[in-house]
Parts: structure tokens; sequence; C-alpha cells
């Protein structure tokens, strides 16, 4: 809901007309549009929810909005390996086996396939042996059902085990370049002056709010607006 607040210019003005542009032209809107996880899954959460047999899902959130055309939509996955944690973490390699189901543009399942995705952590710092990410991307898909089936953590020159170090983190996601047409329907924009007492103790228009409800397609509005001096033609003269 757009709303526009505007301080009048002096005591003596009113707002006489308000209306809204930029929504009765047949034309679209570009927007950049990613369906993310609000954080990505941690060590815990990938051992807990994702190997849990039940799929993990990222999907395009605006499939049922009508009128708009995706351009180079992709579903990735990326798994990651902080870099922040020094020798608290050995130099490990992290293996993570995944069943991925993409999503055609409706919602609907493809094909399964295996996913393995690889990352090295080394605490050393000046060693060239560090994967910090390990990254699929999956064209043409509008988004993912994901599971673990598989964790491998080997650590060098020590032991290998399934629980993952606590530096990985697991994301993934949905982004497309994304037009959108704009509703010829007209919108209604509500109008409510807010008034405040002046020196002689009347009220006096101080401020006007402008508020209506957001449009399909739009991804920003222009507002115009004029005003009128309610003096009489006398009192201008005079002035």
């Amino acid at each position: 809901m757009g709303k526009i607040y505007q301080h009048l210019l002096s005591k003596k003005l009113i707002t006489a007309l308000a209306f809204l542009l930029a929504v009765n032209t047949i034309y679209s809107q570009e927007n950049i549009y990613k369906a993310a996880l609000p954080t990505p899954y941690t060590n815990t959460q990938i051992m807990s929810q994702l190997t849990a047999g039940t799929y993990q899902v990222i999907s395009d959130g605006e499939t049922t909005v009508p009128n708009h055309l995706s351009i180079n939509p992709k579903s990735y996955l990326k798994l990651m390996a902080g870099s922040t944690m020094g020798t608290a973490v050995p130099h490990t390699i992290t293996t993570i086996n995944l069943d991925v189901i993409p999503l055609f543009s409706d919602g609907t399942p493809d094909t399964g396939v295996a996913v393995v995705l690889m990352v090295e952590y080394n605490p050393n710092g000046n060693s060239s042996n560090f994967i910090d990410q390990s990254y699929h991307e999956i064209k043409n898909r509008y988004g993912l059902r994901v599971k673990v089936t598989g964790i491998t953590c080997q650590v060098v020159g020590g032991s290998s085990g399934a629980v993952l170090p606590e530096n990985i983190s697991l994301d993934m996601g949905f982004e497309c370049e994304r037009y959108y047409l704009l509703t010829q329907v007209p919108t209604n924009v509500a109008a409510a002056i807010s008034n405040y007492t002046n020196e002689a103790s009347a009220s006096v228009p101080a401020s006007v709010k402008l508020q209506w409800n957001a449009l399909i397609g739009a991804t920003d509005y222009e507002l115009e607006w004029t005003w009128v001096d309610t003096m009489p033609i006398r009192e201008i003269i005079m002035q």
C-alpha cells in the first residue's frame, strides 16, 4: 500500500487535487525476483531436517500472479564452509549427497537428479587447499525439492564420519529476471487532511496523507498534485 505525506507550504493553502499516474499505460517493469531461505541451513539443521526423509522446498512464490514474463529462471544449491572458525575446526573435506527434484513453472515436479556438493576447510590460511563454496545451478526450473541422502566428513590425516562441522551451511534458492504487465484497472486514491492549532488557537490544515492499494505490476509510482490559494482576489491585489 502506498503512502505519501506532503506538508502544506502555507496556512492559506489547501490540497485541491491529487491523482496517480503510471497506471494506465500498457508496458512492463523489470524486477529481479528472488525466492530464498531466510537464512541458510546450519550444520545441525542439515543433519536433522534434510536427512529426515522429507524434502525441503524452495519455489517461485509468484506462480499464481497473472501476466508476468520470466527471463533466465534458475534454481540453485550452495554448500558453504565458513572461514571464521580458525583451528577450532580441523582441515576437513565435507561431501554431501542430495536428491534434488526441480520444479516446473506451475510447481509440478521434474525428474529427480543426484547432486554431490563438496567443500574443503583448511584452517591454515596460507594453504591453497581451501574450497569454501560448492555451487550447483539448474536452469529453466522454478524451485527445488531437496533432501540429503549422504554425508561424509573426512578429516585430512585423520578419521572419517558423518557429523558435519559447525562451520558448514547449505543455501538454496530461485531467481529470475521478471517483467510484469501493468494493470489497466484504475485505483482510488484516498486523501486525509490533518490539522494543527495555530497561534490564534484556530485549527488549520497542516498536511495531507494520500493512500492507495498496491497495483499489480507496479514497482514504483508517480504522484502529481496541485493546490489553490483560498485568499480573495481583492486581498491578493492589496498585497
